[in-house]
């Protein structure tokens, strides 16, 4: 079978028989399935540690907001964390910006020491809720979510980060002309 073929699929039950047409489609990859799971959905609740206190996305509502999963062991995180810097000093307060990983504390501190993050809050998603609600299995991924923490773009890797700046200017000229 190939994408756009039909299939007739039938459903036999005691004396009645039922028939249903189906177009097969090719599967969508990951990045595909991401975005139709989040863009245009309230970000799902994620709850994570900063400095050692457990926070939330919703301590970020009324602000455009950025959200970064990442790893230590990730070489393209670190070209996305020079963006988040540049993103910061070019929005300051006006958004919000979360990094996050699912590593340990002691792994994620030793490497904010040696790299740090400016501008960023850096968090420890304990309970792998990045995984199981948001469905990241790759990274950097990067989250864009509206001043109602709804899921406006998903962004995968360093080229499509370079995004971020000029959809965050849309998003506040949005909220500026309501």
């Amino acid at each position: 079978y190939r994408d756009g073929d039909k299939v007739e699929i039938k459903f036999l039950r005691i004396t009645t028989t039922r028939k249903a047409t189906l177009t097969l489609r090719a599967k969508p990859d990951t990045e595909t399935i991401v975005r139709r799971h989040l863009i245009g959905e309230k970000a799902p609740p994620i709850k994570f540690k900063v400095g050692g206190k457990t926070k939330n996305l919703y301590s970020a509502k009324g602000k455009i907001t950025v959200v970064d999963f990442w790893a230590t062991w990730c070489p393209p995180c670190r070209e996305t964390d020079r963006q988040l810097k540049k993103t910061h000093e070019m929005f300051g307060d006006k958004v919000a910006i979360f990094s996050l990983s699912t590593e340990s504390e002691k792994k994620v501190n030793a490497f904010i020491k040696k790299y740090p993050k400016t501008g960023i809050q850096v968090g420890i998603d304990y309970e792998n809720t990045s995984e199981t609600l948001w469905q990241i299995t790759a990274y950097p991924t990067v989250i864009l979510l509206d001043e109602e923490l709804n899921v406006t773009s998903v962004m995968f890797g360093v080229k499509e980060v370079d995004l971020l700046n000029a959809r965050i200017k849309k998003l506040l000229q949005k909220k500026t002309n309501e």
